[in-house]
């Protein structure tokens, strides 16, 4: 049996400071101890947004611009932030550290939107 389960539980719209969109959480059992590691999707301001990704409720990113574009190019769009926090939470499903996010992954969300 795998030593790692993995669970995603979606939960929409919880409102908090900066506007908090989405929370999806992440659980690995492994063979210790389990973490927990949950993403949420952030409206910075009325037409920017971002994601954090916390392990145990301690956050460890919070990415506010898109990943791996050079310059600091805000996320316009609350499904492409929603979309790459969950590509992110995916490659922390496969242990993927650190889960950095390439141009291409970052690009193929940004086309699919237009």
């Amino acid at each position: 049996m795998n030593s790692c389960f993995f669970t995603f539980v979606l939960l929409l719209f919880v409102s908090c400071n900066s506007k908090q969109l989405e929370t999806t959480s992440v659980v690995a059992k492994g063979s210790l101890e389990i973490q927990q590691y949950s993403g949420q999707v952030l409206q910075l301001n009325d037409s920017a947004f971002s994601y954090q990704i916390s392990k145990n409720d301690k956050p460890i990113i919070h990415q506010k611009f898109l990943p791996a574009v050079q310059g600091k190019i805000p996320i316009r769009d609350s499904l492409i932030a929603s979309k790459l926090m969950q590509l992110c939470l995916g490659k922390i499903n496969r242990v993927q550290f650190p889960p950095n996010l390439s141009i291409e992954e970052t690009r193929n969300f940004i086309e699919a939107k237009n």
